[in-house]
């Protein structure tokens, strides 16, 4: 009972102050920064300690704790923990990211599970009641959690899972159910369990230089004037020369 009022004295108090962002009942926000410029919740997602940039939107049912969103799409049923996410990136339906730093311009797609965590493989026991409830010296015995990281521009499949620590390049693409269990290079293409490269997105030399444009730092109106150039197919280095810098 105790626990109903309070939540239903928190969505009074996210009405009050957050009304024009709602687009939904059951909505709990609480000690978190909103921006009220474009930014849309939908019904019962709930916000903790979190900064919610403009024009985010955060579908339905969906949990964001201690994260920083600017100009992302959540959608629903997803749970987003210790996270920072890049501008016009987005994570689809039914997501669990967690202890992730992610770029911009990112898809990440349904299914997507990180973040959770590891147990020891080299000790006598993997479980943690060992490392946790018997640990009498009050330091970390067993470090179960280490932050993963997404370059920019990274297209993560459906149902994908990325171990802890891991670093994936920019403009790297993982396959559909993949299984990601090592650092993945710039604009490679992996897949499989465990992932492994199938083949690079362009060859060295185009890398290179998609690399040094970073064309994910520049500003809205520099990609408008260049937008002819992310809408067809290259073939190498010189169908990107013409780009203005």
């Amino acid at each position: 009972m105790i626990r109903k009022l309070k939540k239903i004295f928190w969505e009074m108090a996210t009405y009050l102050k957050h009304a024009s962002v709602l687009r939904g009942s059951g909505i709990v926000i609480k000690n978190s920064n909103v921006s009220h410029h474009g930014v849309e919740i939908y019904g019962n997602v709930s916000i903790h300690n979190s900064t919610i940039d403009e024009h985010s939107k955060i579908y339905d049912f969906s949990i964001v704790t201690n994260s920083s969103l600017k100009g992302n799409k959540i959608g629903k049923n997803c749970v987003v923990g210790n996270c920072s996410i890049g501008i016009h990136s987005y994570v689809a339906d039914f997501s669990m990211v967690n202890n992730i730093s992610i770029g911009k311009f990112c898809s990440i797609g349904p299914g997507f599970k990180c973040g959770l965590g590891s147990h020891p493989h080299n000790f006598i026991s993997s479980s943690p009641f060992f490392y946790t409830e018997l640990n009498e010296s009050g330091k970390a015995i067993y470090e179960e959690y280490d932050e993963i990281k997404l370059g920019n521009d990274v297209w993560i499949g459906a149902n994908v899972f990325i171990k802890d620590g891991v670093t994936v390049g920019d403009g790297a693409i993982i396959a559909a159910g993949a299984v990601v269990l090592h650092d993945v290079e710039d604009y490679a293409i992996a897949g499989g369990i465990p992932a492994k490269v199938i083949r690079y997105r362009h060859d060295a030399d185009t890398i290179k230089s998609l690399k040094g444009l970073a064309w994910w730092n520049k500003d809205i109106e520099w990609l408008k004037a260049n937008r002819q150039y992310f809408q067809k197919e290259i073939s190498g280095l010189n169908d990107i020369k013409g780009i203005t810098d």
